[in-house]
Order: structure tokens, then sequence, then C-alpha cells
């Protein structure tokens, strides 16, 4: 190969380096930017899973039926407002068998996590609506 073109083949790589460079730094980025709320430390997830297990399983605040079981699935905390939570919860009867899961908004309140919300579909409406938004709440226009 040519001295010329050699260093042709020199520029060109550099130049796909540099894009390479910029894609990867751009997607860094992003990702953060779009998805706001962040998981649990593990101190926050042993007390949510704590909170949440014993409110469904004793029926707390007449929540629901007596006798379900439930397991934590997940749980996402607001970086807006690290007050507030989303835990997602799978059921089970008393006989084991799969009931219908739910989402419970948490609120640190007064050194405590409490159960603000509990649904299947529609919760949080009471949730500040940047919190909501960084929780992927959604709440019916009023």
């Amino acid at each position: 190969m040519a001295a010329a073109d050699q260093a042709k083949a020199r520029v060109g790589f550099g130049i796909v380096k540099w894009v390479a460079s910029l894609a990867v730094a751009v997607v860094a980025v992003v990702p953060s930017a779009a998805v706001a709320s962040r998981s649990p430390t593990s101190s926050e997830r042993s007390i949510l899973d704590r909170t949440v297990i014993t409110y469904i399983d004793t029926a707390r605040d007449h929540c629901c039926v007596k006798g379900l079981r439930a397991r934590v699935i997940a749980i996402r905390v607001s970086t807006i407002d690290p007050t507030w939570a989303v835990v997602a919860a799978a059921i089970r009867d008393s006989s084991g068998h799969q009931a219908q899961g739910a989402d419970l908004v948490m609120h640190h309140v007064r050194s405590k996590w409490q159960v603000e919300d509990m649904g299947t579909a529609v919760v949080g409406c009471g949730v500040p609506k940047a919190v909501r938004k960084d929780l992927q709440l959604t709440c019916p226009k009023t």
C-alpha cells in the first residue's frame, strides 16, 4: 500500500474511532435521563420488602382478604424525591394459587415507610406530579 493510501486509512480510522466514541457517550447519557427512578439500596429493599409483605399478609388497613401471601418482585425509588417508591408484589391466595398482583405506592414519613396507595391499574394519583412521572405511575386527567 502506498504511503498516501496508508495516511488516508489512518485518517479514516481516526474518524471512525471519534464517531464510535461519540456514540458511546450519547448512549451512556441518554438512558440515565430517560429512566430517572432507581433501584433501592439494600437497606431500602429490606425495609420495603418487609413492610409490603406484612401489609398484605396481615390484611392491614383492610387492604385485602385475609390469607393472602405476598412476594415483592420489583422496587423503584424516585430520584426526584427519594421518600417515594413503588413496589410490585406477586400475590398467592391461601391455597397457594396465583392471585392478581398489585403495585403499592410507598412514602417514607416520620422515619418509616407507609403504604399510600395500592392497586392494579390507576395508583399514585395523590403523588406529586414530578414523582409520579419519575416512577412511571399513570393517572387519568382530572
